[in-house]
Order: structure tokens, then C-alpha cells, then sequence
């Protein structure tokens, strides 16, 4: 009987782990430190060590992952999709980040030049508009890999572990839509708090609060996501040599089998 290669698997399991490790770093690294000066409260970015060694290992990660899904593709074609979303997102990003960093120079000059701040009300639509997309892509590129994660158990005669991978599809999309609506509400409490001029520190505060509770509940099932998924590929993972069940390949999905 034909034996279980899971070298691919492995890899991807490193390079999810190195995300991980990344994302926890960034967040480390990246402080929002409020200030009042004159009644008016701003916010200063100050960016660590640890945030740009988050970054380099982000890098790392994504080929490092990708490396691994294209090994895993002979396990399942969903590995594949997962990988090429994976690079679509990768390259829009990083097109995105270079035209934000575009405009905040051009917001510097014109601060320096006129003294004005002014954002094009079209700029900042375009930008959600691509986050959003951004967004469907990342929960689509993870709907393949549970989707592959789930045939390579069924191939390890796994196949409630398979269904298990299908089930956690749930909790990724809840915990991401959670963080997209809390920034939104963090964004539009700082608009509202700060509309009519300045404003005090403890109405910006209080502003900000729904939104941040609201980001910090859909961060935490997002970081039980990816600790599922760990824990649960490595297990896929000790089948690796061990020769081929008899399980079949699970039936394409209907419209609610991710759920």
C-alpha cells in the first residue's frame, strides 16, 4: 500500500507557527501611546526591535508556508488554492503597505508646506474597500486549508478529526468579523469624540472603548483558532510514513457543510 508523505504538512505547520510567533511580536512592538497637548489628544506610533523582527519573520513565514502547501499539494488540490490565494494576498499587501506609506509622506509634506492635513475622502474608500477584499481572500485561503487539512485526515482514517478541522471554519469567521466591526466601531467613537473640535483625553477613552472590547474578544478566538489549528495538524502530522486507510475522499461540500 502506498505510505503517507506528510513532509508538505510539516513544513506548513512550521510556517503557521512562525506566523503566529510574528503576530505576537508585532503586537508586542507596536505601541499607540496617547498624549494631550493643548486639550487635544493625539496618538504617536513607536515601533521596537521586537516589531521588526516580527516583520522579517513574517517574511520567513509566508515562504515558508507556501513552500509547505505546494509539497502537500498531492495530498489535496484544496492545499494548492490555499497556497495561490495565499500569494495573491501576500503581493496586495504588501502593494497596499507601499501606498500607504506613499501617502503619509505626501500628509508630511503637506503639513510642512501648507500646515494642513487634508485626506482624500476617495482614498480612504478605495483603502477599506481593499481590506475588505483583503479580508474575503485571507477567510478563503483558510477555507481551502481546513478543506485539505480535512481530506488528508479522511486519508488517515481521521475522520472525525476531519470534521473537527471543517467546524473550527466557524470560529475563524466569527473571530475575524469581530476585529473588522471593532476597529470600525474604534474608528467611528474617535470621529464622533473628536467632530466637534478638540476633545478630552477621557472622551477619546471612552470612545474608543466599545471598539477596542469588541477587537480584543475577536483577537482571542482568532488566537484559538490558529491554536486549534496547530495542535490539530501536528496530530495529523504523526501519520506521516504510516501506509494509506481505506477512507475515501469526503464529498465536495455543500453550501452549509463548513458550518
Amino acid at each position: 500500500m502506498t505510505k503517507l508523505d506528510l513532509k508538505g504538512l510539516k513544513i506548513t505547520w512550521i510556517g503557521l507557527l512562525l506566523t503566529l510567533i510574528s503576530g505576537v511580536l508585532n503586537g508586542i512592538g507596536s505601541q499607540n501611546t496617547m498624549s494631550m497637548s493643548s486639550g487635544t489628544v493625539t496618538a504617536a506610533q513607536s515601533t521596537s526591535p521586537a516589531s521588526a523582527l516580527g516583520g522579517i519573520l513574517y517574511i520567513v513565514a509566508f515562504i515558508v508556508t507556501v513552500v509547505g502547501l505546494s509539497m502537500a499539494k498531492n495530498l489535496s488540490e484544496h492545499f494548492k488554492k490555499a497556497r495561490n490565494l495565499m500569494i495573491i494576498v501576500f503581493i496586495v499587501s504588501f502593494v497596499i503597505a507601499v501606498i500607504a506609506v506613499s501617502v503619509v509622506a505626501v500628509q508630511i509634506m503637506n503639513m510642512t508646506v501648507t500646515g494642513s492635513n487634508p485626506v482624500s475622502a476617495g482614498l480612504i474608500i478605495f483603502l477599506l474597500v481593499v481590506v475588505v477584499i483583503l479580508i474575503a481572500l485571507g477567510l478563503l485561503t483558510y477555507r481551502y486549508l481546513l478543506k485539505g487539512c480535512q481530506e488528508t485526515a479522511v486519508l488517515c482514517n481521521e475522520n472525525e478529526l476531519g470534521e473537527k478541522f471543517l467546524k473550527m471554519w466557524k470560529l475563524f469567521l466569527i473571530g475575524i468579523i469581530l476585529v473588522f466591526a471593532g476597529v470600525v466601531v474604534l474608528f467611528v467613537g474617535i470621529i464622533g469624540a473628536t467632530a466637534a473640535g478638540a476633545a478630552s483625553f477621557a472622551a477619546v477613552i471612552g470612545a474608543m472603548a466599545p471598539g477596542v472590547v469588541i477587537v480584543i474578544a475577536g483577537m482571542i478566538i482568532a488566537l484559538v483558532f490558529q491554536i486549534l489549528l496547530l495542535v490539530r495538524i501536528a496530530k495529523l502530522c504523526s501519520y506521516d510514513g504510516t501506509e494509506i486507510g481505506a477512507g475515501e475522499k469526503p464529498e465536495e461540500e455543500t453550501s452549509d457543510s463548513l458550518y
